[in-house]
């Protein structure tokens, strides 16, 4: 298996409904993005992902209900309140969460959650924001990124 469809298999995975439920599918999100680039958009009726890590991309459909990924995206958003209340709203922004106490891996999570459109893109950051990458993500410019592909 190639590394590509390596990522794919991972991140399928992550949506096997744990016994947590969304709960469970949004912390094996977070697990499974360490060290990677992950977004999520729901369009045409499906939820289209991509995960990057490195030079490697894998791109795919996923079998999740639209009430289940917005709850997955409330969840999200709680977690970004957890920290810092006030941070987000259930309705989308930008946070950050943080696994564990201490130095653990730190998140940055940029989201939306209307009626109208729903998405996520989460990132693991650099703490002390020295990557160019995660720069943006500490002085709150929005980088409007490469947006996931239009299906197929």
């Amino acid at each position: 298996m190639n590394r590509a469809a390596a990522l794919a298999d991972a991140l399928a995975r992550a949506f096997d409904l744990p016994p947590s439920g969304f709960v469970g599918i949004v912390d094996n999100l977070l697990h499974l993005g360490r060290g990677d680039d992950l977004e999520l958009a729901w369009r045409s009726n499906a939820c289209h992902a991509r995960i990057r890590q490195g030079t490697v991309e894998a791109t795919l459909d996923l079998p999740v209900r639209k009430g289940v990924f917005r709850a997955m995206l409330a969840r999200v958003a709680a977690l970004c309140n957890e920290r810092q209340p006030g941070s987000v709203s259930p309705y989308g922004g930008r946070g950050e969460i943080h696994l564990g106490p201490g130095p653990q891996a730190v998140f940055s999570p940029d989201f939306i959650n209307t009626a109208a459109e729903q998405s996520l893109r989460l990132a693991e950051r650099n703490r002390d924001c020295m990557s160019a990458r995660d720069r943006h993500l500490c002085s709150g410019e929005v980088d409007s990124g490469t947006a996931l592909p239009p299906p197929q």
